[in-house]
């Protein structure tokens, strides 16, 4: 017996062969000890003669696994019925195990199916067998199916013997005065021994003495004594089922109508081509024609032409009104006047009086409206609250849901117009576009365009995120994410990321990503970014005002050629902080902005304006405001040549 660590120290060969030695006697028993090895690994083995059990390490190097007595006898775990002691390899939940002492357990599926035990075998489930041997006593036991026997006893008497001596009597069953329903037992027609067949479609009131039965087979043509509920078909073409269903036909005037459930057109005298299934349903008819009524008391009021409605109460009001079309349990049910009106879904025009020409399409969208005309809305909660304003076009789910009296609105998208109640003119074209908007005189198409608007007037944005995140007046934002983030109001922006983080006013941008020149820049005009580099244009000047009667203080101009000559033309080239690529590494000629301010400064001239500094950090020159000091110094140079030449 003998255990190692499995290192092999460094020492002299008598030493080392040793050590060599002890490892092989280690492997050659199996690490037999009676305590665990010191060095363990995954796999390892370990003759524990201590309990007499061999062990192996399990595969995490983490604990020992029992194998089997060192005297050759095999032990198992208790294991359970889910994880036996003992299983198959492709069915590790189907096994043997124990689950208490003296006791083998068989499992099949992780569920228990027999128990040998001192006191015998227990089997749960069903036990099949073709063929007894000998004799099969049973205490208690159902046998399900055929039992052939040469000789059955009961109690040690012969079974017929038995039945023979048993008195009749009746069978206990549950109080048959609150337990009436009984179903008639049929003996089928195959062949072999087969038991009785029911069913809970027919069944029998032992106590009222009626036999009810759900569905039959057939055209029930042979079927005789029915009551005056059945259905019945007459010459005219008329098929009718339920009790006062198209009991005023006036005689042979009312063709082709089909009446379906108790008092079910009713009233009709002499109105052709309708169709009505439901209590009640189209019950006030009486002479109008191609109508269609499904549901319980569907259009029970209706007495128009061409009206069609399906649904519990749908349109149940209506009296006048044609072409009026009412799908969904309870939509349009209040409405009396209805003429060319649509409305599909739940509630949908739910507490509607009169509304010509609306369309409601969408779970209880248009819901609240009680008067009102061309009303279209398109949608879950579309145009909801509404209640007695026209001309409104709401198309997605909580489009314009909350407008009540506002007037000429036009959505479309999931909450678009969301917010708005009352005023006048909103237009919005995009998912969540212009939904807390409450003001007055917008229009905004994109997704999430103009949300955060609320009060702000006279907004025009177009593009996904334009003008997303202020209140502003005034504005038009053209572009994806122009204006995204601007706060002020009277500004123009056309192009994507146009004049955006902007709080100056009254700016105009043009140009993707065209931005003022500081963002709280107002009154600027920005044609292009910061990589333009050709302004084209069919004219080579711009124009200004320069009307005499709009200036004042006029004088000649105080400097010309002495400022001139000292500005400095230079050429350069463009190496831009921001990496403008359009410009970097370009050769131009023009002027230092900050020599230009130096100039100025020099001739107390800041009136020229030589440079945009706005923002300090990128300073801009204004060359064209050079000319009218260019034409001084021409002037002052042109009278000194002609002295010179008068000599």
């Amino acid at each position: 017996m003998a255990t190692h660590d499995y290192v092999i120290d460094n020492a002299s060969g008598s030493a080392v062969r040793t050590d060599l030695n002890n490892v092989f006697q280690a492997i050659l028993t199996n690490n037999s000890s009676g305590s665990a090895p010191s060095t363990t690994a995954a796999y390892m083995f370990w003759a524990d003669t201590s309990n007499n059990v061999l062990k192996i390490r399990n595969s995490g190097n983490s604990d020992w696994v029992e194998l089997f007595q060192l005297d050759g006898t095999l032990t198992l775990e208790d294991g359970s019925a889910s994880t036996p002691a003992l299983a198959f390899r492709d069915d590790l939940n189907s096994g043997i195990f124990s689950s208490a002492a003296d006791t083998v357990d068989v499992s099949c599926g992780g569920t228990t199916r027999g128990s040998f035990s001192s006191s015998g075998l227990t089997v749960t489930g069903n036990v099949t067998a073709t063929t007894f041997v000998g004799d099969v006593d049973a205490n208690n036991g159902d046998f399900d199916g055929t039992l052939e026997a040469d000789a059955i006893t009961v109690g040690g008497t012969a079974l017929n013997t038995v039945i023979a001596g048993v008195a009749s009597t009746n069978v206990t069953v549950a109080d048959e005065s609150s337990d009436t329903t009984c179903f008639p037992l049929f003996v089928t027609a195959a062949t072999g021994d087969l038991p009785p067949k029911s069913g809970s479609n027919l069944s029998f009131n032992s106590s009222s003495g009626k036999l009810t039965a759900t569905s039959f087979a057939g055209d029930g043509s042979e079927l005789t004594g029915l009551s005056s509920g059945g259905v019945t078909s007459d010459a005219q073409s008329n098929t009718i089922a339920g009790s006062g269903a198209g009991d005023s036909f006036s005689g042979t005037d009312a063709e082709e109508n089909t009446l379906y459930g108790k008092d079910c057109g009713e009233n009709i005298t002499t109105g052709d081509n309708n169709t009505a299934m439901g209590r009640a349903a189209l019950h006030d008819n009486q002479t109008k024609s191609n109508i269609t009524a499904i549901g319980h008391n569907c259009l029970n009021k209706c007495i128009q032409n061409n009206s069609t409605a399906v649904g519990s109460s749908a349109g149940a009001a209506l009296t006048t009104g044609t072409y009026f079309t009412a799908v969904g349990a309870y939509a349009a049910d209040a409405v009396t006047d209805g003429y060319s009106m649509t409305a599909v879904g739940y509630n949908t025009c739910g507490q509607m009086v009169s509304g010509g020409a609306c369309t409601a399409v969408g779970h209880e969208a248009l819901r609240y409206q009680t008067a009102g005309a061309s009303c279209t809305a398109v949608g879950n909660k579309a145009l909801e609250n509404v209640t007695t304003s026209s001309n409104h076009t709401a198309v997605g789910s909580g489009a314009a849901r909350y407008v009540t009296t506002a007037t000429n609105i036009t959505v479309v998208g999931m909450n678009a117009g969301y917010a708005k109640q009352t005023g006048d003119s909103l237009t919005a074209v995009g998912s969540s576009c212009l939904r807390q908007a409450t003001g007055n005189d917008n229009t905004a198409m994109g997704n999430n365009a103009a949300y955060a608007l609320t009060t702000g007037t006279n907004n025009t944005v177009m593009g996904h995120y334009a003008q997303m995140l202020h209140n502003v007046s005034n504005n038009t934002m053209i572009g994806e994410m122009s204006g995204y983030d601007t706060s002020g109001s009277g500004n123009t922006a056309l192009g994507q990321g146009t004049l955006t983080g902007c709080s100056g006013s009254n700016n105009t941008c043009i140009g993707q990503s065209a931005a003022t020149s500081a963002s709280d820049s107002s009154n600027q005009m920005t044609l292009g970014n910061a990589s333009i580099n050709n302004l084209r244009c069919a004219d080579t000047s711009i124009s200004s005002l320069s009307d005499r009667r709009d200036k004042t203080d006029i004088v000649d101009l105080p400097v010309g050629l002495d400022l001139i000559n000292k500005v400095r033309a230079v050429k350069f080239k463009w190496q831009t902080r921001d990496k403008t690529e359009s410009k970097d590494g370009t050769i131009r000629g023009g002027f230092i902005a900050q020599e230009l301010q130096e100039v100025m400064t020099d001739f107390d001239a800041s009136w020229l304006d030589l440079v945009h500094d706005e923002n300090p950090e990128k300073l801009e020159a204004k060359q064209g405001k050079l000319i009218p000091v260019l034409v001084k110094a021409i002037q002052e140079l042109s009278v000194k040549v002609t002295a010179l030449e008068a000599g």
